[in-house]
């Protein structure tokens, strides 16, 4: 997890990398002005940068190096050395498991990630053509998103990319049933949207909403 530090009425981010990790992440430390000194709002700011402290974690684990964040000297943060240090909120980003990424890796052997982490500033991979072979794991709600845009925009877009010959492999949360259901053979097929007939009246309902059909046979 991050630190959000306080410095001259402005919060920011600053992590340091272990020497044994550099040559990994490619950088001695993480440092971005959030540019607010409101904490809720930095806190929101930060929360896409707490991922990088997950990859310093996934680096130490294949390593064998042991890795621990601590806080910067309380003297470094703000004057007259007292310390403000918030923690920030529950991730809403995750970083794919190496071992589950290795193992679709070896399978289809990816060539572009439309979903880094951390996402270069300014990327967006909404508005460019995907590699030839893509893994992709979305944000899963839309305030996360790049222009508050989620999950269903990166499903669309994979279906163009699809149609225009590329390999696509998309991962989201699910229902335990659906996987249950896959797992079990089942076929999967789509009824759109269907409005399901109230009980009494016979009236449909006014918002239909998607309908998946599961086949065992």
């Amino acid at each position: 997890m991050s630190y959000l530090q306080l410095v001259k009425g402005r919060y920011r981010v600053r992590m340091v990398v272990p020497p044994a990790l550099r040559p990994v992440i490619g950088k001695a430390s993480l440092v971005k002005a959030l540019g607010t000194g409101d904490r809720a709002q930095a806190e929101h700011l930060a929360i896409p940068y707490t991922e990088f402290n997950a990859r310093l974690k996934v680096a130490a684990a294949q390593l064998g190096v042991k890795y621990r964040r601590k806080p910067q000297s309380p003297s470094a943060l703000v004057p007259g050395g007292k310390s403000v240090i918030a923690k920030v909120g529950m991730p809403r980003y995750w970083v794919t498991p190496p071992d589950l990424y290795e193992r679709l890796d070896t399978e289809f052997h990816f060539d572009f990630d439309p979903c880094p982490c951390p996402r270069p500033e300014g990327f967006n991979s909404l508005q460019i053509d995907w590699g030839e072979v893509n893994y992709v794991n979305p944000p899963f709600r839309r305030e996360d998103g790049v222009g508050g845009r989620g999950t269903t925009a990166f499903f669309r877009k994979a279906i163009e990319q699809h149609r225009s010959g590329k390999t696509v492999v998309l991962v989201a949360p699910t229902q335990p049933y659906v996987n249950a259901m896959l797992e079990a053979g089942a076929e999967l097929r789509s009824l759109g949207r269907v409005r399901w007939l109230d009980v009494d009246t016979g009236e449909p309902c006014p918002p239909p909403g998607p309908v998946t059909c599961f086949i065992l046979r």
